[in-house]
Protein backbone atom coordinates (compact mmCIF):
# COMPACT_ATOMS: atom_id res chain seq x y z
CA UNK A 1 0.00 0.00 0.00
CA UNK A 2 0.93 3.17 -0.96
CA UNK A 3 -0.11 6.67 -0.87
CA UNK A 4 -0.07 10.44 0.35
CA UNK A 5 -0.66 10.82 4.19
CA UNK A 6 -3.08 13.60 4.27
CA UNK A 7 -3.59 13.15 8.46
CA UNK A 8 -1.87 11.75 11.09
CA UNK A 9 -3.87 11.04 14.40
CA UNK A 10 -1.41 9.41 16.60
CA UNK A 11 2.59 11.31 17.94
CA UNK A 12 5.39 9.00 18.81
CA UNK A 13 4.96 7.37 22.48
CA UNK A 14 1.36 7.29 21.84
CA UNK A 15 -0.40 3.97 23.13
CA UNK A 16 -3.03 2.64 20.69
CA UNK A 17 -5.74 0.01 20.05
CA UNK A 18 -7.03 -2.42 17.66
CA UNK A 19 -8.93 -0.57 15.06
CA UNK A 20 -7.25 3.39 16.38
CA UNK A 21 -6.85 5.27 13.31
CA UNK A 22 -2.88 6.11 12.93
CA UNK A 23 -3.30 7.95 9.78
CA UNK A 24 -5.30 8.87 6.67
CA UNK A 25 -4.10 7.41 3.61
CA UNK A 26 -4.55 8.71 -0.32
CA UNK A 27 -3.99 8.48 -3.54
CA UNK A 28 -3.70 11.74 -5.33
CA UNK A 29 -2.99 10.33 -8.53
CA UNK A 30 -6.50 11.58 -9.41
CA UNK A 31 -8.45 14.45 -7.26
CA UNK A 32 -11.96 15.01 -7.23
CA UNK A 33 -13.07 18.32 -8.76
CA UNK A 34 -16.48 19.39 -6.83
CA UNK A 35 -18.81 21.62 -8.59
CA UNK A 36 -22.43 23.55 -8.01
CA UNK A 37 -24.38 24.28 -10.91
CA UNK A 38 -27.98 25.63 -11.57
CA UNK A 39 -30.49 22.70 -12.70
CA UNK A 40 -31.19 24.53 -15.43
CA UNK A 41 -27.03 24.22 -16.30
CA UNK A 42 -26.83 20.43 -15.07
CA UNK A 43 -29.62 19.07 -17.04
CA UNK A 44 -27.27 18.41 -20.13
CA UNK A 45 -24.43 17.33 -18.24
CA UNK A 46 -24.29 13.63 -19.10
CA UNK A 47 -21.09 10.86 -18.14
CA UNK A 48 -17.48 11.90 -19.50
CA UNK A 49 -18.37 15.42 -20.48
CA UNK A 50 -14.97 16.72 -20.87
CA UNK A 51 -14.43 20.02 -18.29
CA UNK A 52 -11.03 22.15 -17.62
CA UNK A 53 -10.26 23.55 -14.63
CA UNK A 54 -8.11 26.42 -13.53
CA UNK A 55 -7.46 26.41 -9.88
CA UNK A 56 -7.06 29.50 -7.83
CA UNK A 57 -3.05 29.35 -6.82
CA UNK A 58 -1.67 28.03 -10.50
CA UNK A 59 -3.89 31.17 -12.56
CA UNK A 60 -3.50 30.57 -15.97
CA UNK A 61 -3.19 26.83 -16.01
CA UNK A 62 -5.90 24.68 -17.01
CA UNK A 63 -6.49 21.03 -15.97
CA UNK A 64 -8.75 18.51 -18.07
CA UNK A 65 -11.18 16.23 -16.18
CA UNK A 66 -14.47 14.60 -17.08
CA UNK A 67 -17.71 14.24 -15.43
CA UNK A 68 -17.71 11.06 -13.14
CA UNK A 69 -21.07 11.79 -11.26
CA UNK A 70 -23.94 14.27 -11.06
CA UNK A 71 -26.24 14.38 -8.27
CA UNK A 72 -29.98 13.29 -8.96
CA UNK A 73 -30.84 15.61 -5.83
CA UNK A 74 -30.76 19.55 -5.92
CA UNK A 75 -29.45 20.86 -2.62
CA UNK A 76 -32.52 22.82 -0.91
CA UNK A 77 -30.38 25.43 1.04
CA UNK A 78 -28.37 26.29 -2.43
CA UNK A 79 -30.84 24.94 -4.91
CA UNK A 80 -27.83 23.81 -6.98
CA UNK A 81 -26.75 20.51 -8.31
CA UNK A 82 -23.51 18.95 -7.05
CA UNK A 83 -21.24 17.69 -9.85
CA UNK A 84 -18.14 15.39 -9.45
CA UNK A 85 -15.17 15.42 -11.67
CA UNK A 86 -12.08 13.37 -12.14
CA UNK A 87 -8.91 15.58 -12.63
CA UNK A 88 -5.46 13.75 -13.27
CA UNK A 89 -2.96 14.14 -10.84
CA UNK A 90 0.18 12.78 -11.81
CA UNK A 91 2.61 15.95 -11.00
CA UNK A 92 0.79 16.74 -7.68
CA UNK A 93 0.01 19.86 -8.59
CA UNK A 94 -3.56 19.94 -7.36
CA UNK A 95 -3.88 20.42 -3.48
CA UNK A 96 -6.42 19.34 -2.01
CA UNK A 97 -8.93 22.21 -0.53
CA UNK A 98 -7.99 24.53 -3.09
CA UNK A 99 -10.97 26.40 -5.25
CA UNK A 100 -11.38 26.56 -8.67
CA UNK A 101 -13.31 27.49 -12.00
CA UNK A 102 -14.43 25.17 -14.21
CA UNK A 103 -16.00 25.28 -18.03
CA UNK A 104 -18.23 22.44 -19.61
CA UNK A 105 -18.24 21.00 -22.85
CA UNK A 106 -22.30 20.35 -22.83
CA UNK A 107 -24.50 19.42 -26.24
CA UNK A 108 -26.61 22.46 -26.27
CA UNK A 109 -29.89 20.95 -28.57
CA UNK A 110 -30.09 18.82 -25.89
CA UNK A 111 -31.19 15.08 -27.01
CA UNK A 112 -28.31 15.33 -29.48
CA UNK A 113 -25.14 13.86 -29.66
CA UNK A 114 -21.74 15.60 -27.99
CA UNK A 115 -18.87 15.22 -30.22
CA UNK A 116 -15.73 15.29 -28.92
CA UNK A 117 -12.21 14.03 -30.83
CA UNK A 118 -10.61 12.84 -27.64
CA UNK A 119 -13.15 9.79 -27.44
CA UNK A 120 -14.19 9.49 -31.41
CA UNK A 121 -13.69 5.84 -32.04
CA UNK A 122 -12.25 5.39 -28.30
CA UNK A 123 -12.98 3.04 -24.79
CA UNK A 124 -13.89 4.27 -22.28
CA UNK A 125 -14.37 3.02 -18.42
CA UNK A 126 -17.92 3.15 -17.02
CA UNK A 127 -16.03 4.22 -13.43
CA UNK A 128 -13.35 6.00 -14.36
CA UNK A 129 -13.60 8.78 -17.28
CA UNK A 130 -10.08 9.63 -17.99
CA UNK A 131 -9.17 6.50 -18.70
CA UNK A 132 -9.63 5.57 -22.71
CA UNK A 133 -8.43 2.99 -25.28
CA UNK A 134 -8.29 2.61 -28.57
CA UNK A 135 -9.37 -0.77 -28.11
CA UNK A 136 -12.25 -2.46 -26.05
CA UNK A 137 -10.53 -4.06 -22.90
CA UNK A 138 -10.49 -3.74 -19.35
CA UNK A 139 -10.21 -0.32 -16.75
CA UNK A 140 -6.52 -1.02 -15.34
CA UNK A 141 -7.83 0.69 -12.09
CA UNK A 142 -10.81 -1.24 -10.99
CA UNK A 143 -11.12 -4.38 -13.87
CA UNK A 144 -14.47 -3.28 -15.08
CA UNK A 145 -14.98 -3.89 -18.82
CA UNK A 146 -14.87 -0.74 -21.34
CA UNK A 147 -17.48 0.24 -23.08
CA UNK A 148 -17.71 2.22 -26.40
CA UNK A 149 -18.09 6.15 -25.63
CA UNK A 150 -21.16 6.41 -28.14
CA UNK A 151 -22.99 4.30 -26.08
CA UNK A 152 -22.79 6.50 -23.23
CA UNK A 153 -24.09 9.71 -25.53
CA UNK A 154 -21.17 10.62 -27.74
CA UNK A 155 -21.00 10.63 -31.75
CA UNK A 156 -17.63 9.92 -33.68
CA UNK A 157 -19.57 11.94 -36.69
CA UNK A 158 -19.25 15.84 -35.88
CA UNK A 159 -21.43 16.40 -38.27
CA UNK A 160 -24.29 14.59 -36.47
CA UNK A 161 -23.95 16.77 -33.13
CA UNK A 162 -26.23 18.91 -34.31
CA UNK A 163 -26.18 22.52 -34.20
CA UNK A 164 -28.26 25.19 -31.98
CA UNK A 165 -29.43 28.61 -32.84
CA UNK A 166 -27.97 31.81 -30.62
CA UNK A 167 -28.63 35.28 -30.62
CA UNK A 168 -27.17 38.21 -28.40
CA UNK A 169 -28.38 38.36 -25.29
CA UNK A 170 -28.80 42.16 -25.07
CA UNK A 171 -31.25 41.29 -28.09
CA UNK A 172 -33.73 39.35 -26.01
CA UNK A 173 -36.25 41.43 -23.36
CA UNK A 174 -37.58 39.71 -20.50
CA UNK A 175 -39.87 40.37 -18.48
CA UNK A 176 -41.34 37.13 -16.15
CA UNK A 177 -42.30 34.46 -18.13
CA UNK A 178 -42.17 35.77 -21.52
CA UNK A 179 -39.32 36.35 -23.91
CA UNK A 180 -39.48 38.30 -26.75
CA UNK A 181 -36.87 39.85 -29.94
CA UNK A 182 -37.50 42.20 -32.70
CA UNK A 183 -37.21 40.79 -35.76
CA UNK A 184 -36.74 43.38 -38.93
CA UNK A 185 -39.17 42.30 -41.46
CA UNK A 186 -37.90 44.92 -43.59
CA UNK A 187 -35.54 47.94 -43.51
CA UNK A 188 -37.21 49.97 -40.45
CA UNK A 189 -39.69 47.93 -39.14
CA UNK A 190 -39.85 45.55 -36.85
CA UNK A 191 -41.85 42.65 -35.77
CA UNK A 192 -42.08 41.66 -32.39
CA UNK A 193 -41.78 37.85 -31.59
CA UNK A 194 -42.25 35.46 -29.06
CA UNK A 195 -38.78 32.84 -28.28
CA UNK A 196 -38.39 29.72 -26.31
CA UNK A 197 -35.19 30.31 -24.61
CA UNK A 198 -32.25 27.87 -23.84
CA UNK A 199 -29.32 27.88 -21.92
CA UNK A 200 -27.02 30.56 -21.77
CA UNK A 201 -23.19 30.67 -23.42
CA UNK A 202 -20.93 33.17 -22.55
CA UNK A 203 -22.80 36.36 -24.03
CA UNK A 204 -25.30 34.56 -26.15
CA UNK A 205 -28.15 32.85 -25.12
CA UNK A 206 -30.02 29.49 -26.84
CA UNK A 207 -33.19 30.27 -29.17
CA UNK A 208 -35.17 26.93 -28.54
CA UNK A 209 -38.26 27.98 -30.76
CA UNK A 210 -39.63 31.32 -32.17
CA UNK A 211 -36.72 32.31 -35.01
CA UNK A 212 -35.19 31.34 -37.74
CA UNK A 213 -31.65 30.98 -38.79
CA UNK A 214 -30.95 34.41 -40.87
CA UNK A 215 -33.26 36.89 -39.51
CA UNK A 216 -32.23 40.14 -38.09
CA UNK A 217 -32.62 41.10 -34.93
CA UNK A 218 -32.94 44.38 -33.23
CA UNK A 219 -29.99 44.25 -30.34
CA UNK A 220 -29.56 47.98 -29.60
CA UNK A 221 -32.60 50.08 -29.46
CA UNK A 222 -35.24 47.15 -28.53
CA UNK A 223 -36.65 48.87 -25.49
CA UNK A 224 -37.25 52.31 -27.40
CA UNK A 225 -39.47 50.36 -30.13
CA UNK A 226 -40.83 48.26 -27.39
CA UNK A 227 -42.04 51.42 -25.94
CA UNK A 228 -43.20 52.84 -28.84
CA UNK A 229 -45.58 49.41 -29.66
CA UNK A 230 -46.96 50.39 -25.85
CA UNK A 231 -47.76 53.78 -26.56
CA UNK A 232 -50.10 52.51 -30.15
CA UNK A 233 -51.85 49.73 -28.26
CA UNK A 234 -49.73 46.98 -30.31
CA UNK A 235 -48.48 43.85 -28.82
CA UNK A 236 -45.27 44.44 -26.73
CA UNK A 237 -43.03 42.77 -24.11
CA UNK A 238 -45.65 43.70 -21.01
CA UNK A 239 -48.34 41.70 -23.53
CA UNK A 240 -46.76 39.88 -26.25
CA UNK A 241 -50.38 38.42 -26.93
CA UNK A 242 -52.30 41.33 -27.59
CA UNK A 243 -54.27 41.36 -30.69
CA UNK A 244 -52.85 43.68 -33.24
CA UNK A 245 -56.41 43.44 -34.87
CA UNK A 246 -57.45 46.19 -31.81
CA UNK A 247 -55.44 48.69 -33.43
CA UNK A 248 -55.93 48.36 -36.75
CA UNK A 249 -59.69 48.65 -35.70
CA UNK A 250 -59.51 51.76 -34.33
CA UNK A 251 -57.05 53.29 -37.07
CA UNK A 252 -60.14 53.81 -39.57
CA UNK A 253 -62.76 55.66 -37.20
CA UNK A 254 -59.80 58.04 -36.21
CA UNK A 255 -59.34 58.97 -39.83
CA UNK A 256 -63.13 59.21 -40.70
CA UNK A 257 -63.74 61.52 -38.11
CA UNK A 258 -60.31 63.61 -39.13
CA UNK A 259 -61.39 63.71 -42.75
CA UNK A 260 -64.69 64.94 -41.67
CA UNK A 261 -62.99 68.38 -40.52
CA UNK A 262 -63.45 71.40 -42.15
CA UNK A 263 -59.89 72.28 -44.16
CA UNK A 264 -57.67 74.80 -42.36
CA UNK A 265 -56.73 77.50 -44.77
CA UNK A 266 -54.19 79.82 -43.94
CA UNK A 267 -54.73 81.89 -40.78
CA UNK A 268 -54.60 86.39 -40.35
CA UNK A 269 -54.91 88.81 -37.66
CA UNK A 270 -58.87 90.18 -38.42
CA UNK A 271 -59.38 93.84 -38.33
CA UNK A 272 -59.40 95.86 -35.89
CA UNK A 273 -63.27 96.54 -34.80
CA UNK A 274 -65.09 100.36 -35.10
CA UNK A 275 -66.10 102.35 -31.93
CA UNK A 276 -69.76 101.25 -30.60
CA UNK A 277 -72.24 102.94 -28.22
CA UNK A 278 -70.46 100.53 -25.34
CA UNK A 279 -67.68 102.30 -25.95
CA UNK A 280 -63.91 102.43 -27.87
CA UNK A 281 -63.29 99.05 -29.77
CA UNK A 282 -59.74 97.29 -28.60
CA UNK A 283 -56.43 98.40 -30.49
CA UNK A 284 -55.24 96.31 -33.25
CA UNK A 285 -52.62 93.75 -31.61
CA UNK A 286 -49.55 95.66 -33.04
CA UNK A 287 -50.96 98.67 -30.97
CA UNK A 288 -51.26 97.28 -27.52
CA UNK A 289 -48.48 98.57 -24.95
CA UNK A 290 -48.67 97.94 -21.39
CA UNK A 291 -48.87 101.14 -19.32
CA UNK A 292 -48.73 101.37 -15.27
CA UNK A 293 -52.27 100.53 -13.43
CA UNK A 294 -52.87 103.94 -11.65
CA UNK A 295 -54.75 103.64 -8.14
CA UNK A 296 -58.24 103.74 -7.98
CA UNK A 297 -59.64 105.73 -4.78
CA UNK A 298 -62.66 105.38 -3.08
CA UNK A 299 -64.34 108.05 -1.02
CA UNK A 300 -65.16 107.01 2.76
CA UNK A 301 -68.56 106.86 3.21
CA UNK A 302 -69.52 109.53 6.41
CA UNK A 303 -70.62 107.94 9.69
CA UNK A 304 -74.51 106.91 10.50
CA UNK A 305 -76.45 109.72 12.39
CA UNK A 306 -76.63 108.90 16.26
CA UNK A 307 -79.30 109.64 18.00
CA UNK A 308 -78.89 112.64 20.73
CA UNK A 309 -81.23 114.07 23.08
CA UNK A 310 -81.23 116.46 26.42
CA UNK A 311 -81.53 115.32 29.49
CA UNK A 312 -84.49 117.18 31.59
Amino acid sequence: MSGTVIKKAVVEGQYVSEGDTIYELADLSSVWLKLELFPEDAAFLTYGVRVQAEVQSLPGRLFDGRVTFVDPVVDPRTRTVGVRVVLPNDEGSLRIGDFARASLEVPLGGSEALYDPELAGRWISPRHPHITAAEPGSCPICGVPMVSATSLGFTDNPALAGEVLVVPRDAVLMAGSSSVVYVETEPGRFEIRSVVLGPVVDDDVVVAEGLAAGEAVARKGNFLIDSQMQLMGNASLIDPTRAEATAEAVQPSVLIELEDLPPIGPMRLAEPAADTAEGPALPPPGAMRLVPAAPQLVPAAPPPPTATGESP
